[in-house]
């Protein structure tokens, strides 16, 4: 999740607060966790959308539900690195 924070500079599900409140927020993240048939991009707190290809696919390993299945600190930094050498894409904020 920091993750995310640091690329996009936005708290998780914050289009989601900004547009239903705290607590309509809250219920809805709720219900569609709660929902066997959600998909991982419902889920995902960062709309992935907007991110290079490279990065959607780190976030998305990295917020796997099932912890064992998620990277380790330094398997998501060996995948950064090459990122960080050449950018390929640079968010506006």
């Amino acid at each position: 999740v920091l993750f995310g924070e640091i690329l996009t500079q936005k708290a998780p599900f914050a289009d989601i607060y900004d547009a239903l409140g705290p607590v309509g927020a809250d219920v809805h993240i709720a219900t569609i966790k709660a929902d066997p048939t959600s998909t991982p991009e419902v889920l995902a707190p960062f709309a992935a959308t907007i991110w290079p290809t490279e990065n959607a696919l780190i976030m998305a390993k990295c917020l796997d539900p099932t912890p064992a299945n998620r990277p380790t600190i330094d398997a998501v930094v060996v995948a950064l690195t090459p990122l960080v050498e050449k950018p390929t894409h640079v968010l506006e904020s």
